[in-house]
């Protein structure tokens, strides 16, 4: 009885023995791996992940990363300075180049808060620009042409090349590049069978379908940046409030779905604010003035081309647009009050 009860007792204390002990490794592991991170510097990193995202930007291919983790699995740090720096630079002009430089960089975990007023203004302006959809247009033969009717499907990127402060403000100007990339295909009008239109109408919509996808893949890493700059940013001041109106508006104008998910986060912001005592009356009329640009902004994003019932070209598409009520939200709460209908949840 004696042996089986020292048995059962040194089995009692063993098992917490070794998960204390367990716990111990694992401590001393991490502290380890965090202490064993290598040092680098900012156009050391920058040239290295220009290096590995090269083949996605330019060629299509996927993009090395899903998920911002550079730093990590290289096991490096860089200061918050740094960051700091590269963040309110443009650093390319490939814009989806440049934002998945910037968005790995965000796993060095920079601490935003330490940056001032002006730079904050630089990180906003400098965001990567979301690539348009494409935009299909008609040229019609005319009488003075012996052209055939033709659909341009095109995309216009603009990629910001500088900024400059604005005058007696705190906010900057984007210097805008614009470079235009697209594909036509024609129509034979003289008296085409129904095969041969149905067929063109098919081979329009693959190209503009292949143009699609090329946006898509574009976007990925611009709006990952995106994502992961928002939470980053520091609420005091509505420097985060006033990065998410420019971010929504971005989107919008790009004809992006992911704009309404964008809206919504500005409206938990807002109301997160409904009642912050830092939050000056001016920096609130400020921010209202950026919301209130939302209020009509409307972008036309092509879907399909197809034959109408006279047998004639047309686009089908959709507008990518806020609902006013979105707005109304956003701009009660900014005001402190709350909304009759609370949105964004």
């Amino acid at each position: 009885m004696s042996e089986q009860s020292d048995k059962l007792g040194r089995q009692c204390f063993t098992g917490p023995l070794m998960l204390v002990v367990f716990v111990a490794f694992s401590a001393v592991n991490t502290f380890a791996a965090e202490n064993t991170a290598k040092t680098t510097t900012a156009p050391r990193a920058v040239s290295a992940l220009m290096r590995e995202a090269t083949p996605a930007a330019h060629r299509g291919e996927r993009w090395p990363r899903a998920n911002a983790e550079y730093a990590r699995i290289k096991r490096l740090r860089m200061s918050s300075d740094d960051v700091i720096r590269l963040l309110s630079k443009p650093l390319n002009r490939h814009a989806a180049l440049a934002a998945y430089v910037k968005w790995q960089l965000m796993s060095f975990e920079p601490d935003l808060s330490q940056a001032d007023v002006e730079t904050f203004g630089r990180i906003i302006a400098t965001m990567p620009r979301v690539h348009r959809q494409p935009e299909p247009q008609l040229q019609p033969r005319t009488a003075r042409s012996n052209m055939n009717l033709s659909i341009i499907a095109g995309r216009q990127i603009a990629f910001i090349s500088d900024v400059e402060p604005i005058k007696n403000t705190r906010g900057f100007k984007q210097k805008l590049s614009v470079v235009n990339t697209g594909s036509a295909l024609s129509f034979d009008q003289d008296e085409p069978g129904p095969f041969q239109r149905d067929r063109e109408v098919s081979q329009a919509n693959e190209r503009l379908e292949s143009m699609r996808e090329r946006t898509t893949h574009s976007n990925e890493p611009v709006l990952a940046y995106r994502d992961a700059l928002m939470p980053r940013l520091p609420t005091k001041g509505g420097v985060r409030l006033a990065a998410m109106a420019t971010d929504v508006y971005d989107r919008v104008a790009a004809g992006d779905p992911s704009a309404r998910p964008a809206m919504k986060r500005l409206i938990n912001e807002c109301r997160k604010l409904m009642r912050d005592p830092h939050l000056t009356v001016e920096h609130r009329r400020n921010l209202s003035n950026e919301i209130i640009k939302l209020r009509g902004l409307r972008t036309k994003v092509v879907q399909g081309i197809e034959l109408n019932d006279r047998d004639k070209i047309a686009f089908r598409g959709v507008r990518v647009s806020i609902p006013q009520r979105d707005v109304t939200a956003a701009l009660a709460y900014l005001s402190g009050i709350e909304p009759t209908v609370a949105r964004g949840d």
